[in-house]
């Protein structure tokens, strides 16, 4: 029997409960990891979680839970020893967890800035640092930073939210000048509109037909799509030499601007 791609791995995967995050825990499940989900303090991630978990044992995939808000020092680097010591290896961490404001640039509140920068960009950087010692005490590992083409056309209607995906994509380029030579690899998926229950729920019925038309392939990415590529980036044995890349997984869409209603 064939092993699959990702067994034996251990795989965290942050904001994983719902949306795009839910998409990457089942598709690594399927192919043999052990994932582990991390979810905010929310009633709606502690509700969801639970049935993603349902729909990937109902497969035979493994994954657990973990509780834990990424912008929170102290519970990310808890959350990295607490796998390190359970499972003895951390092969991949994908940094999905985000939390977007949609204001216009006049309207925005310190409250906004503080709370999107905390999860997006140092969220991000914690989770990485945590798990960064135990990657190179194995000799190996894999990050993979989920941005977003707002980062280049400055989308998703505030600019707070292409300001925090442009961090985590040059956060990406720093660290990999200082980890690329101990075989830690560090990649960025930038997806586009994706069909996310966020994403659906920000429009009527009618803009949102309209709004699928003026994309250039005239339909939303899937989930799962952008899921895809996320393990294309993580696979280590297929495709290791991959290290500091930018996957745009956008229909075409990121070089496209945005349309104005």
């Amino acid at each position: 029997m064939n092993k699959k791609r990702f067994s034996d791995q251990i795989v965290i995967v942050t904001g994983g409960a719902r949306g795009i995050g839910a998409s990457i825990c089942e598709s690594f499940a399927q192919e043999g990891a052990q994932v582990i989900c991390d979810y905010n303090p929310s009633e709606r991630s502690r509700e969801a979680f639970p049935l993603l978990r349902d729909k990937i044992e109902a497969f035979g995939g493994h994954i657990t839970g973990y509780e834990c808000d990424v912008s929170d020092y102290e519970a990310v680097r808890k959350m990295a020893s607490d796998i390190a010591g359970q499972f003895g290896h951390i092969d991949v961490l994908v940094n999905n967890a985000v939390k977007a404001v949609i204001r216009k640039f006049n309207e925005i509140t310190p409250d906004d800035y503080n709370s999107m920068f905390s999860v997006n960009v140092a969220g991000a950087f914690w989770c990485t640092q945590a798990v960064l010692n135990q990657m190179l005490t194995q000799g190996y590992g894999s990050v993979v930073f989920i941005s977003s083409n707002a980062s280049v056309n400055g989308g998703a209607g505030s600019c707070l939210y292409p300001a925090c995906k442009g961090a985590v994509e040059s956060l990406m380029h720093g660290l990999i000048n200082e980890v690329a030579s101990k075989n830690i690899r560090i990649n960025v998926v930038r997806p586009g509109w994706v069909s996310t229950e966020l994403n659906m729920n920000r429009y009527s019925e009618e803009q949102y037909a309209r709004y699928l038309d003026s994309l250039p392939m005239k339909r939303a990415g899937d989930p799962a799509e952008v899921a895809q590529s996320v393990l294309f980036m993580a696979d280590r044995n297929d495709n290791g030499y991959v290290n500091g890349a930018i996957l745009d997984v956008d229909g075409a869409r990121t070089y496209n601007l945005r349309p104005k209603y």
